[in-house]
């Protein structure tokens, strides 16, 4: 695999559960060890942005009388504006309300650390087949940060008789 020729260490991996276990088994089969770290889409968005845990599910479905999907449909949406941003939407500006209200309660969950964490880091976005907005916004803010790679999925070529 070409793409173990490309790691060094202080190298973090984000790319999903069995592209993790392929490059594990291929680097177990290799003679190098390296200092890595693998993290799903997912995780990297909650630790950049924040995340929420059910405090802040139960804090919507009480006060703005939700239930536990919608709930998680408005948090999940909320990584997509600015408390400080005014839009001509009058749906953004309800989010953004929503978005200032959970902050101002501490119930958004920021992690300080994972900025300086980074710095130092080389991030390899691995076997991806597309970006949504959010990830190439997510991308562009990284690579600003600490060094970026992107590693396009490969696809077989499969010639049929």
């Amino acid at each position: 695999m070409s793409f173990i020729n490309k790691l060094e260490n202080n190298t973090i991996i984000v790319t999903n559960y069995v592209n993790k276990l392929n490059i594990l088994r291929d680097l177990n089969n290799s003679s190098k060890l390296y200092n890595i770290n693998f993290i799903s889409m997912d995780e990297l968005i909650k630790k950049f942005y924040f995340s929420y845990d059910e405090n802040a599910i139960y804090y919507l479905m009480n006060k703005y009388n939700m239930n536990v999907d919608t709930s998680l449909v408005y948090l999940k949406n909320l990584y997509y504006v600015d408390i400080n941003e005014n839009y001509d939407n009058s749906k953004l500006n309800s989010l953004r309300d929503i978005k200032k209200d959970l902050i101002d309660n501490k119930l958004l969950i920021f992690d300080d650390l994972f900025l300086n964490y980074i710095k130092n880091k080389k991030l390899i976005f691995y076997n991806y087949n597309y970006f949504t907005k959010l990830e190439k916004d997510l991308i562009k803010k990284l690579a600003d940060i600490t060094d970026v790679l992107i590693i396009s999925k490969e696809y077989e070529i499969n010639k049929h008789d």
